[in-house]
């Protein structure tokens, strides 16, 4: 994962490796948790001891924060631990048996730092001062914990304390003699006399506990909130052609998926078909669609007949199950892997309204129907697990989530259609903005490949997609206002390359196309400026030179064109619509010596132009080299008689 940017501005890099992350816990993986808890003993040596089990502490918590305390005041240490997952907070009362005692310390200083965070505590037993025994008093103790500001002491049996001394966070060091052992002790940084502390057993109301474990389902009831039109689907008929999946409003229909081996999926198919009078005067049909192999479709078919289906029937295609699986992962975040019965309740306008998983029967779809024309808001509130308040009034479509997933793997004609959706509707969408950033990216470079491979139109319909996203986006607006352009389409790009002229006003190339753009509807004022913006912003911009020029030649001033031209072909050597405009140019200022060079050095780079053959020829003979002129002939005439009969005619017999 990239790291955090600094600037507060967030970098495609750093919202790739976001997305990746809410990839794999989607896919079921884990962060940081489904590991049970480890303890590791020092042994003394470089390595630990793994005593985990044998601690009994090693529970299957998603474990954060720990802290360690006398919680009821009995002389030893227990514990408390926060979890990321239930219990979020567990208590492990130590009741150790053993004869050892113990000594605590709450220390105070008089300066700002009152708790004396950082202080050394070093406690002395008698008639021993060979071993140290120190401990450190800290402000955490962990992640996200903080343990009790008791600096404790376990003391051995047998044994009794002879001092303390605290080194204090300022650098005093103060000695505390008349302690013993069984007791907890208030030290001052000011007083070397140490004042017992009030002691009283704490009882604790807490009972031993077991986190309850519910037991393992593959069935789900899935209402959707906001209901998702769903597009595009398609089942096999019995004789291999497609059919669209066909919805008559005022109706619902259930679209099952089974198997011929899937046992709950029979007796699910039978049940219904038993409750048929039931769901028919709900209005709801049932389409039993197989995902069995070709070869065992015969016998799915077999099944139906054997319990007289009187539903409809068809056979799944490799799109719709992808699609519906596309579908499950927008709406339900982190969906499980496909299991089979699984089943969608579709409405007559074509909106996914319900997901089962797992066998349903009558009586829930016929309740599930009823909430068909309910509000969204409505919805939440009647399909709620518990109760609550919600914190805004809008409901999420989902239609920009489901577009990008369509359109990522592999479906951009379907993506499109929900991105007119949401253009029609206006929706506010809650998709996060890396993603529609990734949508909007995929949908310019498509379009930028199909116009290199010369599919305007199909370019055309990309970059409309990324406006459908971001309509001020200035990248999108200049390509397909240069590809409406390129399609004879100049009134129409124009307000897409004025737009990103303004959001991009420093790009040289926006403002050489909306030039073109005025040229072709007659604006020469407009275009002369934005060609002129062109040259500004980058002069080095052989295209801008040029057609700035050409600019000015229409207007005769040939000197500042003859400026632009000859700019045009030193900034790119091989422009061979320059050179032969400069060619022009040099032949109408009556300077054929100039124009011959312009435009040999043109036909050097394309040599099939009868125009620039010609044009040649007509400066050749006013140079006086007509012998040069005449050789010009025969390849004249190859390309255009009529050209090179006026080059005959102007050399004479």
């Amino acid at each position: 994962m990239a790291s955090s940017p600094t600037d507060g501005e967030s970098t495609d890099e750093y919202a790739e490796g976001w997305r990746q992350l809410q990839d794999h816990l989607r896919d079921g993986q884990s962060w940081s948790g489904n590991e049970r808890h480890c303890v590791f003993l020092n042994t003394g040596t470089p390595t630990f001891a793994d005593a985990s089990a044998v601690s009994g502490l090693d529970f299957a918590d998603d474990g954060r924060g720990m802290a360690v305390c006398d919680w009821d005041h009995d002389g030893d240490l227990d514990l408390w631990f926060t979890n990321r997952t239930g219990p979020r907070a567990r208590y492990l009362r130590n009741d150790s048996t053993h004869e050892n005692s113990y000594i605590a310390f709450r220390l105070h200083s008089n300066t700002l730092n009152c708790d004396a965070i950082g202080a050394e505590v070093e406690i002395f037993f008698e008639g021993d001062d060979s071993e140290r025994h120190v401990r450190t008093l800290r402000a955490g103790s962990g992640f996200i914990s903080q343990s009790s500001k008791w600096v404790h002491f376990g003391v051995p049996a047998g044994r009794e304390v002879s001092h303390a001394i605290v080194r204090w966070p300022g650098g005093e060091a103060t000695e505390h003699r008349g302690l013993h052992a069984g007791a907890r002790w208030l030290l001052s940084e000011d007083d070397p006399r140490p004042d017992p502390a009030p002691h009283a057993e704490r009882k604790t109301s807490l009972s031993p506990g077991a986190l309850p474990t519910p037991p393992f389902s593959t069935t789900a009831r899935i209402p959707i909130i906001n209901p998702l039109p769903l597009l595009g689907l398609e089942t096999e008929a019995a004789d291999g052609r497609l059919q669209p999946l066909q919805f008559t409003p005022g109706t619902g229909v259930l679209l099952t998926l089974w198997a011929d081996w899937c046992v709950n999926c029979k007796r699910e198919l039978a049940q219904l078909q038993e409750e048929e009078a039931l769901l028919q005067a709900a209005g709801l049909r049932v389409l039993a669609v197989s995902v069995d192999e070709a070869s065992d479709r015969s016998a799915s078919d077999a099944f139906l007949d054997r319990i007289s289906w009187s539903f409809e029937r068809a056979y799944a295609t490799e799109d719709l199950l992808k699609i519906l699986g596309i579908v499950q992962r927008v709406l339900l975040d982190r969906p499980q892997a496909s299991a089979i019965p699984t089943s969608y309740l579709i409405d007559g306008a074509g909106r996914l309204q319900v997901i089962y998983r797992g066998p349903v029967d009558a009586a829930q779809l016929i309740e599930d129907s009823k909430s068909f024309d309910m509000p969204p808001v409505e919805r939440r509130s009647l399909h709620g697990r518990f109760p609550g308040w919600w914190s805004t009034e809008n409901v999420p479509t989902r239609f920009t989530i489901l577009a990008i997933q369509l359109r990522n793997k592999g479906y951009p004609g379907l993506a499109a259609e929900y991105l007119k959706r949401i253009t029609i509707r206006g929706d506010v969408e809650d998709a996060p903005e890396y993603a529609v950033n990734r949508m909007v990216g995929s949908e310019i470079n498509t379009g930028v490949q199909l116009m290199n491979q010369g599919e305007t139109l199909e370019a055309i319909e990309s970059f409309r997609r990324a406006l459908n996203l971001r309509p001020r986006h200035a990248l999108a607006n200049k390509l397909l206002g240069s590809c409406l352009q390129r399609t004879g389409n100049a009134r129409d790009a124009i307000p897409h390359l004025e737009l990103s002229a303004e959001l991009a006003s420093e790009d040289a190339e926006t403002h050489n196309d909306l030039g073109l753009a005025y040229v072709d509807i007659g604006r020469s004022e407009d275009a002369q400026t934005a060609f002129g913006e062109a040259v500004r912003i980058d002069p080095a911009l052989a295209k801008a030179q040029f057609n700035l020029g050409i600019c000015h030649a229409r207007e005769n001033d040939l000197p500042t064109a003859l400026v632009h031209i000859q700019e045009a072909v030193r900034l790119k050597q091989d422009y061979t619509q320059a050179w032969v405009t400069l060619g022009r140019i040099h032949t109408i200022n009556h300077h054929p010596e100039q124009a011959i060079s312009a435009l040999e050095r043109a036909l050097a780079l394309h040599d099939s132009d009868p125009d620039v053959l010609l044009l040649l020829g007509q400066s050749l003979i006013e140079a006086a080299r007509p012998a040069d002129a005449r050789a010009l002939l025969p390849k004249l005439r190859a390309l255009d008689t009529a050209r090179a009969d006026r080059l005959q005619d102007l050399l004479g017999p």
